[in-house]
């Protein structure tokens, strides 16, 4: 199951290697309140998808000087 960047940070947005310790029981946040239809459609990006995506290509892109 695909999760988001934030399930891999840590107080002070230290960015983990695996899932954060605080973020194992997927219910603590994720529990639907009604039966309802979305009222906007899903954007969402697995952290894998954004991990591996490029980065800017212009001169303020990190490394470049």
């Amino acid at each position: 199951m695909p999760i988001g960047v934030s399930h891999y940070l840590i107080r002070d947005n230290v960015t983990l290697g695996s899932l954060s310790p605080r973020r194992y029981f997927r219910t603590q946040c994720h529990v639907p309140q009604a039966d309802t239809k979305p009222l906007a459609g899903n954007t969402f990006k697995d952290a894998e998808d954004v991990r591996v995506a490029p980065g800017p290509a212009g001169p303020n892109a990190a490394g470049k000087r």
